[in-house]
């Protein structure tokens, strides 16, 4: 086989092996938000139509972050909590996102609604709306973040020879996949005034073992961001759609 081939067949095998994935994790919080959607009644349907919006722009918003979701690493299910200093970089990222009409302020609100998520019975939009009301927003604003983690072992991997060399050997890829939803509420009259959602995915590739843990952080810390920042820019448009229509 000439060089050319050989070259040819290497790279193909190189790629081929650089195969760490990380599906984008799915968040549930418009069901936990509005639990039974889909049994509404018509006369239900109708009452929730005639319920305007108080809120009028400017308007004053807080932001309460949930707990992130589990992620998925080598198949397994499991939490993967950033950091108080990564949350404080990442919610300060996304209140200046949101820092633009029709809001003239956003402020952070602590996360007293995420122990009422598991009764499905409305109570976290409740506590939603009492914290906001408590820092008098006029927009209570909740969101939630999941991130996923893919790892794999790529075609370096060949140089391991036992656990003696696995640490000097180049071989380890690394996927990184998040996800953000963010849901705005009118504090007063309890309707809601929009969702929207953000993703984002960063993927390194050969990497050293002793690397691989440090990375995978920084990854984590950057995709929870952007896709956060997202969720907030679509959120302003939709916000500004409905505060200046109604």
């Amino acid at each position: 086989m000439s060089a050319k081939r050989w070259l040819v067949l290497a790279m193909a095998v190189l790629g081929c092996a650089c195969g760490a994935r990380a599906p984008y994790p799915e968040l549930e919080l418009q069901r936990q938000l509005l639990p039974g959607l889909d049994t509404l009644k018509e006369d239900e349907i109708r009452a929730a139509l005639d319920r305007p919006l108080e809120v009028k722009a400017p308007a004053t918003a807080g932001v309460a972050w949930l707990s992130e979701a589990p992620g998925g690493w080598g198949g397994e299910w499991y939490q993967t909590p950033l950091t108080e200093y990564q949350r404080t970089g990442v919610i300060n990222a996304t209140l200046e996102a949101l820092g633009h009409p029709p809001f003239s302020e956003v402020t952070s609100l602590p996360t007293v609604a995420a122990t009422s998520r598991a009764g499905g019975d409305g109570n976290m939009l409740v506590a939603l709306r009492s914290a906001a009301a408590r820092f008098q927003a006029d927009v209570a604003i909740l969101m939630q973040t999941g991130t996923a983690e893919g790892r794999g072992l790529n075609a370096f991997a060949i140089g391991f020879v036992g656990l003696v060399t696995a640490p000097l050997v180049p071989a380890v890829d690394v996927a990184v996949a998040s996800s953000a939803e963010l849901c705005a509420v009118d504090v007063r009259s309890g309707v809601m005034i929009a969702c929207t959602r953000g993703r984002a995915e960063e993927r390194r590739n050969y990497l050293f073992l002793f690397q691989e843990a440090r990375v995978r952080e920084q990854l984590r810390e950057n995709t929870v961001r952007a896709a956060a920042v997202t969720a907030a820019q679509d959120l302003v448009r939709a916000a500004a759609r409905r505060l200046t229509s109604e």
